[in-house]
């Protein structure tokens, strides 16, 4: 699984995703580039992307390309994400539910 930092929300939300990620038995990543992440999870290369803040403009095209690529997203309603942008969650569909799930529970955050 990729995971991205936001200085937007602090580290603690970044933190508390590391710990549930290696305790549901998953390793992490973290590179530094939300565009080349989605394009990892469209390609194959990784199984999720989290991000607990991006912009749309940041992210817009790569989210096509997953959802083009069979995979799911979710992120705030398009309105809100829009006008402010939020978290993001990008994963291959087989896995999107338990991953969904799994951030749900450590972010305390239900975005769509």
């Amino acid at each position: 699984m990729l995971l991205g930092r936001s200085d937007r929300e602090g580290g603690g939300r970044y933190v508390n995703c590391i710990k549930a990620v290696l305790a549901h038995g998953m390793e992490y990543r973290r590179n530094g580039s939300a565009a080349y992440s989605l394009l990892a999870v469209a390609a194959g290369r990784a199984e999720a992307y989290y991000e607990a803040h991006l912009n749309p403009w940041d992210v817009a095209a790569g989210l096509v390309i997953i959802e083009e690529a069979s995979g799911k997203v979710r992120h705030p309603s398009l309105v809100e994400f829009l006008a402010k942008g939020g978290p993001v969650l990008a994963s291959n569909a087989p896995l999107h539910d338990k991953i969904a799930s799994i951030i749900d529970r450590v972010t305390e955050l239900r975005i769509h």
